[in-house]
């Protein structure tokens, strides 16, 4: 997602996701109320025979930008996942919010379950 209004001090990346069952972080600045697993396990990445460590789970806001209005997004239970190259929002966890993910030729718009705009970002790769 290239239009939030948030930059971390990693660099990494945050994308909508089609292919992520949960929103995965790796930049551990921006999860809040960290939860350590007992058991840290694995997840499985999207190249061929990767994986990934989750060993801890919380909260990410980001502020986002959208026609002009700033809102405040809270993602809950977000896996920490420090392996991965980049900070995933999984299009699955919106729709089962109540958000509808709009994909195009150059652009990818999330609406809430009211039709407001929440967060625009371009497509790319």
């Amino acid at each position: 997602m290239s239009n939030t209004d948030h930059s971390n001090s990693l660099g990494i990346l945050i994308l909508i996701d089609s292919g992520a069952l949960d929103y995965c972080f790796a930049d551990k600045s921006l999860l809040t109320n960290l939860t350590l697993f007992k058991n840290p396990t694995t997840g499985l990445g999207a190249g061929k025979g990767s994986i990934f460590t989750i060993n801890r789970r919380g909260n990410v806001e980001l502020q986002t930008m959208a026609n002009g209005i700033k809102r405040n997004i809270t993602f809950k239970d977000v896996l920490y996942t420090p392996n991965l190259r980049s900070n995933l929002i999984s299009v699955s966890k919106l729709g089962k919010k109540g958000m509808k993910v709009i994909f195009n030729k150059h652009k990818t718009i999330v609406k809430s379950a009211d039709k407001i705009l929440i967060m625009k970002a371009t497509c790319f790769g």
